[in-house]
């Protein structure tokens, strides 16, 4: 499939947990949306791109997800998470990294346990980010 700049990936509400696997390649997206009260835990050799263009965004909202592949901020992004949920961004093969930088908005959690590499500013406007590394 072809992807373009303001793809959106919605992660639905699902009757059980599910796990995706994100092949070797980098998927270029604008938005991550996961609307499902059970968790969806995305892994693989893959990563999440955000491009240098337009507006980019994680958002949780609703359920207590995981993301365990590199996302690569070309510009910064807002990671939204909606009160009583959280996003996990989980060690050891991903990496928060790039030009860009992070906006926490939402009431929920965002874990970040993971190297973190990216050079942009980290803005907390609500809610709360839990960093956990060595």
């Amino acid at each position: 499939m072809q992807q373009t700049r303001n793809d959106t990936a919605v992660f639905p509400n699902a009757p059980y947990p599910r796990t995706v696997i994100l092949n070797s390649s980098s998927i270029e997206i604008s938005e991550v949306r996961f609307d499902s009260d059970m968790t969806y835990w995305l892994f693989g050799s893959g990563s999440l791109y955000f491009p240098p263009a337009g507006l980019g965004s994680i958002r949780a909202l609703r359920g207590n997800h995981i993301i365990g592949v590199p996302i690569d901020l070309q510009k910064d992004i807002t990671f939204d998470i909606a009160a009583n949920n959280s996003l996990t961004v989980l060690s050891p093969n991903n990496l928060l990294r790039g030009s860009g930088g992070i906006t926490k908005t939402g009431a929920g959690d965002l874990y970040l346990l993971t190297p973190n590499e990216h050079r942009g500013k980290t803005i907390i406007n609500n809610g709360s980010v839990i960093i956990a590394d060595d």
